[in-house]
């Protein structure tokens, strides 16, 4: 129950993080930053549950719960921190940093595994160019 619970609060983490940053509470360099530190924070986590899988693999029939246990470890864990990464591609989009058909391309690719944390530093790139753009031009 605890690990429930636990999974409640950083949901609501997670959509109040995305609704934030649509919002315009941090800048968009600033929320880049928090989307790819978050992602790669996620890196050990992934490769301790896979480690975790192959155990589950080497364990015959009773490893099936330790494998599923795993898989549905990573899946909440992509899907939460995909969910905080919306916000990010959204506001991109509204202030026109990323045309739309790609809003919607990067925010799918932000729930895929490996593709998520590529996703990440390319919107730090493309933030991190136009603030440059900017400060150039002014």
């Amino acid at each position: 129950i605890y690990g429930l619970i636990v999974n409640i609060v950083v949901l609501a983490i997670s959509i109040y993080n995305s609704i934030v940053t649509y919002r315009g509470k941090y800048t968009l360099l600033q929320a880049s930053k928090i989307n790819l530190i978050t992602r790669c924070s996620q890196i050990p986590a992934y490769v301790f549950h896979f480690i975790l899988g192959l155990l589950g693999l080497l364990m015959s029939i009773w490893g099936i719960g330790v494998i599923l246990f795993v898989i549905i470890v990573d899946f909440f864990t992509i899907v939460l921190t995909g969910i905080s990464s919306i916000g990010l591609s959204v506001r991109m989009a509204k202030d026109k940093y990323i045309d739309s058909v790609i809003c919607v391309i990067c925010g799918v690719s932000s729930f895929i595994y490996c593709v998520d944390v590529v996703v990440a530093v390319i919107y730090l790139l493309v933030c991190n160019s136009k603030n440059e753009l900017k400060s150039n031009i002014i």
